[in-house]
């Protein structure tokens, strides 16, 4: 498991016990992975929560970076639902390709 399912994990597992938690990160998600993470991230990155419901279904797209610069496998890995980099730059704190 990497670092960020193990992280999503944990603030998943909180969110589902704790409601004024799960509260606080529909509010301010960025501020919550902040503190989390004891790691503050630049102006300009955002972090998104949703809340799944029953009859509505989310697909996050990754960002598809200039297919030039990408080997075959890699390009075959965007085309079968898998991910090339991390949530978030690299910072040290989650590994970067």
């Amino acid at each position: 498991m990497t670092q960020q399912e193990e992280f999503q994990k944990r603030i998943v597992s909180r969110a589902i016990k704790d409601e004024k938690f799960r509260e606080e990160l529909k509010k301010n998600p960025k501020m919550v992975i902040e503190r989390e993470l004891g790691h503050i991230f630049p102006k300009d990155i955002q972090f998104n929560v949703i809340e799944q419901d029953e009859k509505t279904f989310n697909i996050i797209l990754p960002k598809i970076p200039n297919a030039e610069n990408l080997s075959e496998e890699e390009l075959k890995k965007i085309a079968g639902g898998g991910f090339i980099q991390s949530f978030a730059p690299c910072t040290g704190l989650i590994s970067c390709p």
